[in-house]
């Protein structure tokens, strides 16, 4: 099980959330992803409803979130915080980074390396600016090394994690019914 070290830019697309205007929020029916939203588990339902009539047709397409979609924190105390879209469509928000693979990574190893105490660390470590709020960008993050194996070894690591996260998300949902 040979392993090749590549950076994060090389086998997923990252792409910075739209900048919507606070006035877009509130009335429409798209949904949009804000940083306070960003959670293991995100439900499209769950989220803010944002006003996307005054776009060209096509304008937001590469902004929109589909299952299989992974999100990280752009800036403020969450920053680094990482979500996967599990339901619906929606529309990443600014200082949210969208995440999406490519053929060159099994989703649930993508998934599995942002989930590691690693990313994180890359992601506290690589803060661009310094001020009272944290912020890192799309490029920085992009730069976060991973151990990449072969494809069909991804697929048995991915088989393994994503089966431990049905079950999170399964206990997840329970407790939300017990607790109501």
């Amino acid at each position: 099980m040979g392993c090749e070290t590549v950076s994060l830019a090389d086998i997923a697309v990252l792409i910075p959330g739209f900048s919507f205007k606070s006035k877009e929020f509130g009335s429409g029916f798209a949904r949009a992803i804000k940083i306070g939203n960003i959670s293991r588990g995100i439900n499209s339902c769950d989220l803010p409803i944002v006003d996307t009539s005054k776009y060209a047709v096509g304008k937001l397409g590469k902004y929109q979130c589909v299952r299989g979609d992974y999100l990280v924190a752009m800036t403020g105390n969450t920053i680094g915080k990482i979500g996967r879209m599990l339901t619906g469509t929606a529309y990443a928000n600014q200082r949210v980074l969208k995440v999406s693979g490519t053929d060159k990574v099994e989703p649930g190893f993508l998934w599995a390396a942002l989930c590691t105490t690693g990313f994180h660390s890359h992601v506290l470590s690589h803060v661009d600016s310094h001020s009272a709020q944290p912020n890192i960008s799309a490029k920085s993050i992009g730069e976060f090394k991973v151990e990449l194996p072969d494809l069909a070894t991804q697929k048995q690591i991915s088989s393994v994690f994503m089966s431990i996260e049905e079950k999170i998300e399964v206990n997840n949902r329970l407790n939300g019914y017990l607790a109501a």
